[in-house]
């Protein structure tokens, strides 16, 4: 009896194993067959896809959500996610306005954890003229405007991650608790060097002022405990509004461009 129990746990547990080995093995055909389609979003799946120029969020800080550029506008929620099948995402278009509202709740620490580790929401555009955010996280990601115009509040944070180098005119306002970043994307670290010939596998040196970026026209408001970080922009012109808590850093020349001083 104890033999043939043995051999059934022995069973179970090779059953186990080969159901895990089929299951990565599916999910990798499924990974690369839509990596070969162009999709790498393939986990999230759309809730929108009618056009919009402008964006308003409200909600979405206990998570991240992402916008890319893209020929086609579309919203996409993470379809591993509950709140996918739920859907507790609302989005409506009007006036080529994006409205999306995203409960900033979660059921339990599992799902805590999952909207703090995975974008719950990607949203994609051709153009992105404005954004309007309450108590939300939002990340531009390979962003290639040259304007754009946001109005964050609530305990937020927008960081923009630009793979252009030349920005014609940036309008933002701080409200309450936000953090708002402009930044090269890292992808630009090494991309102007590339690893010799005579040795592929040479890791390419980080190429000098990647980070360094031009604004020719900057205007903030900032109020509450609210913080803008433009330090590594160098700025034509630029003119701003801070409450006594609220703060912003610039490079040191775009100080002595613009004259600032302490009066």
């Amino acid at each position: 009896m104890k033999k043939l129990t043995n051999k059934i746990l022995l069973g179970l547990g090779l059953l186990f194993c080969c159901s895990i080995i089929f299951s990565a093995f599916k999910f990798r055909q499924e990974y690369d067959k839509n990596i070969t389609k162009g999709d790498l979003y393939f986990l999230y799946s759309p809730i929108q896809e009618q056009p919009f120029s402008h964006l308003m969020i409200r909600g979405g800080n206990v998570t991240t959500i992402v916008y890319e550029p893209a020929e086609r506008s579309s919203v996409r929620v993470f379809n591993k996610w509950a709140g996918y099948n739920e859907k507790r995402v609302k989005t409506t278009v009007s006036h080529d306005t994006l409205y999306l509202d995203f409960p900033n709740r979660y059921k339990d620490n599992d799902e805590k954890n999952q909207l703090g580790n995975t974008p719950a929401v990607r949203i994609f555009s051709p153009v992105l003229k404005s954004i309007t955010c309450f108590n939300t996280n939002l990340l531009l990601s390979k962003f290639k405007q040259k304007e754009l115009t946001a109005d964050i509040s609530g305990n937020s944070s927008l960081t923009v991650e630009s793979l252009i180098y030349e920005f014609t005119s940036v309008s933002v306002k701080a409200a309450d608790t936000t953090d708002i970043i402009f930044e090269m994307s890292s992808s630009l670290r090494k991309a102007a060097s590339a690893p010799s010939k005579s040795n592929p596998q040479e890791i390419p040196a980080i190429a000098a002022g990647w980070d360094i970026f031009h604004i020719q026209r900057f205007h903030a408001e900032a109020s509450g405990q609210s913080f803008i970080n433009i330090g590594r922009a160098q700025v034509d012109s630029i003119d701003f509004k801070l409450t006594d808590t609220a703060s912003i850093l610039l490079s040191g020349g775009t100080i002595r461009k613009n004259k600032l001083r302490k009066s």
